[in-house]
């Protein structure tokens, strides 16, 4: 019977994720400056509009009325404005689109004369519906408004390209929504007043794609990193690598739960080869280093059991072949010399 055929121990994967990407996103998680139209769209011009002087009937053709603050030339409705037509302040603003009963409703567009625009719908003169908020410095709204104010769900971007698509109440980002960052990293989860609360930041580079998730604004512990060479980690990080406990998929199959010191296998852990056969013990530097017990199949027997020194067994070593058969065995440098 010759049992060294059937001791043959492989190697665990060595290789190290550098995660200093990771060190650098704390840092500037929570340094989400919203852009300073986030304090409210301007609601200049959306005042009342009063009809000036008696008029006809209802015609098809365009008339001309003086109205309170401007004038206006459209269509009429005894003596409102009433139908479609385009007002014209004396400020400079413009409005152009449905009016009823001498106010603004339906459908229309308004341009400030700072600039900024909007098109969509009103009600009793305010901003309410669906419409698009474009601020003369080039940001852009497009969602639910309110009574003039943003509310419900809309999608804002920023002038430096980046947005935030979600949930809007009283004119502020509250609620569920996506903060896309000009560069391609995202934040998803909870915001209030504006700030990211709990979620997920989720980050892209030329190794990967890394998560880490937050609760109350601070990171939990909880990152996972998906690497282009298709390995995948689950756990805890320190000063840009994983420490601590940590769940490693390999792009080849193989598995290691246990251990992690900068963003080494050290301490205790279970590694499985993807053909099965898997180690649980002591790991040094990456390497099985220590006490452990190697098992050649899926199954618990056979194994051997005994100290390990780079990834090799050393010294005296039990091979526990069944339950009720083992054996003394004595290696050198990961190879067995004798066994009794």
């Amino acid at each position: 019977m010759d049992l060294k055929k059937n001791m043959k121990v492989k190697k665990p994967v060595n290789r190290r994720v550098k995660l200093s990407v990771i060190g650098g996103i704390v840092s500037v998680l929570f340094l989400l400056l919203m852009h300073s139209a986030l304090t409210g769209t301007d609601k200049k011009g959306s005042g009342g509009v009063d009809s000036g002087k008696a008029s006809f009937d209802t015609t098809d053709e365009l008339e001309y009325r003086e109205v309170e603050g401007g004038i206006y030339i459209g269509s009429t409705l005894g003596d409102l404005i009433n139908g479609y037509g385009t007002l014209y302040m004396s400020d400079g603003d413009k409005y152009v689109g449905a009016v009823e009963n001498g106010v603004k409703n339906g459908n229309g567009s308004i341009i400030w004369n700072n600039g900024n625009t909007y098109t969509g719908n009103f009600e009793n003169d305010s901003l309410s519906g669906e419409g698009m908020y474009v601020y003369s410095d080039g940001a852009k709204y497009t969602g639910s408004f309110v009574s003039g104010k943003r509310q419900g769900k809309g999608v804002f971007v920023f002038t430096d390209g980046s947005s935030y698509d979600g949930a809007w109440d009283n004119d502020e980002i509250k609620g569920n929504g996506t903060y896309t960052f000009a560069n391609g990293d995202t934040l998803k989860g909870s915001f209030t007043n504006g700030k990211f609360v709990s979620g997920e930041y989720l980050k892209k580079d030329g190794s990967g794609s890394y998560s880490i998730e937050i609760k109350k604004r601070k990171p939990t512990g909880k990152n996972t990193a998906k690497l282009k060479s298709g390995d995948t980690y689950k756990g805890k990080y320190k000063k840009g690598a994983f420490s601590g406990k940590v769940s490693i998929t390999y792009s080849n199959g193989d598995k290691y739960s246990g251990s992690v010191k900068k963003g080494k296998k050290s301490g205790t852990g279970k590694y499985t080869w993807k053909e099965g056969d898997w180690y649980k013990g002591e790991w040094k530097s990456d390497k099985m280093s220590g006490k452990g017990d190697y098992h050649f199949t899926s199954k618990k027997m056979p194994y051997l059991s005994g100290v390990f020194k780079k990834n090799k067994p050393s010294g005296t070593c039990i091979y526990y072949k069944s339950k009720n058969k083992r054996y003394t065995t004595v290696w050198k440098k990961g190879v067995c010399k004798s066994i009794a």
